[in-house]
């Protein structure tokens, strides 16, 4: 039980780094481009970006996250 309370800890401390990192970044290329069209966000290669963004802001910030907490 404990462990599963400090992995969800983790994971919203995890989020809210990643997302302080990654909108700054979003709403700044929203501006340049003029908008970021929905086909954009399904391409493989900006998925695999932002996961990587996600992951790397996630470990910096929390470590490790276990088992089912890190889905």
């Amino acid at each position: 039980m404990w462990r599963w309370a400090l992995d969800l800890f983790k994971v919203r401390r995890a989020h809210r780094a990643a997302t302080a990192v990654i909108s700054p970044m979003v709403e700044k290329s929203r501006g340049r481009l003029g908008g970021i069209s929905d086909l954009t966000w399904s391409d493989p290669y900006m998925v695999g970006f932002m996961v990587m963004l996600i992951t790397i802001a996630a470990r910096i910030e929390t470590g490790k996250i276990e088992g089912e907490a890190l889905c």
